[in-house]
């Protein structure tokens, strides 16, 4: 059977971080749900866009995910730590050695689940005291063993393609990039930069 992943959803996430990663996993045939802990399936970003959940998570066979990622948004992302039903999922997981990623307040999630004491990880700028007991690291995005945390929206993107080259290795990785042009980034922000 094919891996599967989810994505927890509640009201005030933050849209690019959540959406880039479910399209772009999706561009690599990696399934993924989008999980809302609402009661709800129709969950409303922080800017007023409302999406479609594809489950709810009272309704999810854990059994059934090999991993968990957990997006930013305020108070999005500490309603989200908030939720005994996900710190015990992240605790599971991360006993099973599954994949567990977060961005931007996104590790709040994780360090309140106790998976990051003593580990390297990172978080949006300012929201350092919130990774409590873990070490922060000033990277934009961090990968520890089974672990991946990413400081924000504006690595959604790299994010997304580290989590395909955790999953699917770095040959997927590498033609998603090519598929996306990304190769072009580097000399439009450089043009920008000689013109500005």
């Amino acid at each position: 059977m094919q891996e599967k992943y989810m994505l927890i959803l509640t009201d005030t996430f933050e849209e690019v971080e959540a959406i880039t990663q479910v399209d772009f996993l999706r561009r690599a045939t990696i399934l993924i749900d989008m999980i809302s802990i609402t009661g709800s399936l129709n969950v409303t970003s922080n800017r007023g866009i409302t999406i479609l959940a594809d489950d709810l998570i009272e309704n999810v066979n854990l059994d059934d995910y090999s991993g968990i990622i957990i997006p930013g948004g305020l108070p999005a992302a500490f309603n989200i730590r908030d939720d005994k039903r996900v710190l015990d999922i992240i605790r599971k997981f991360d006993s099973e050695k599954k994949l567990i990623a977060a961005i931007c307040a996104g590790p709040s999630v994780l360090a309140k689940a106790g998976i990051l004491s003593k580990k390297n990880a990172t978080i949006f700028p300012g929201m350092e005291k919130e990774l409590l007991d873990a070490n922060f690291v000033n990277d934009a995005i961090c990968v520890v063993d089974n672990i991946i945390t990413a400081r924000g929206a504006g690595l959604s993107l790299e994010f997304a393609y580290t989590l395909v080259r955790k999953i699917k290795g770095k040959v997927q990785e590498k033609q998603l990039r090519a598929a996306s042009v990304d190769n072009l980034l580097r000399e439009f922000i450089l043009k920008e930069e000689n013109n500005g």
